[in-house]
């Protein structure tokens, strides 16, 4: 679609000559395809392109960590789990990787008994993105 839609614009006239300006969006065009927007628009000599992606919402899976606070060990319960490839990452309080590993299924058994008390994050990743991160406090 091709239009013209201008915020401003004026003719200047004195008697070496004239000019005329407008100041605006001249031209724009909207294509949409399956899963991308594109927004494309000229104004003056500088070009905007707007690129908008749908991207699907993470997936919204229960889980739960107990017992919280934890002392030797902590069960990763996933009641709904799939045969997703998912694993998880347990990180101190200040960010710092400790562990990884991957969940085979829906109960999974962590180890903590090495660990100094404090609080720390379990994050659950799934095949494209974080699903849930729990705080988990240990005595």
């Amino acid at each position: 679609m091709m239009q013209s839609i201008n915020a401003s614009g004026t003719d200047g006239i004195n008697d070496q000559g004239s000019i005329s300006f407008s100041i605006g969006q001249t031209f724009y065009e909207h294509n949409n395809a399956q899963d991308v927007v594109l927004l494309q628009g000229v104004q003056q000599s500088a070009v905007y392109t707007e690129i908008i992606t749908k991207k699907a919402p993470p997936k919204q899976i229960i889980m739960k960590a107990y017992p919280n606070p934890m002392t030797n060990y902590v069960i990763l319960s996933i009641p709904e789990y799939e045969k997703e490839k998912y694993y998880y990452e347990f990180y101190t309080i200040s960010g710092k990787l400790l562990k990884t590993a991957a969940i085979s299924g829906s109960k999974t058994i962590i180890p903590v008994e090495e660990l100094p008390t404090s609080i720390y994050l379990l994050k659950v990743i799934g095949t494209n993105n974080t699903i849930q991160t729990l705080k988990l406090i240990k005595k």
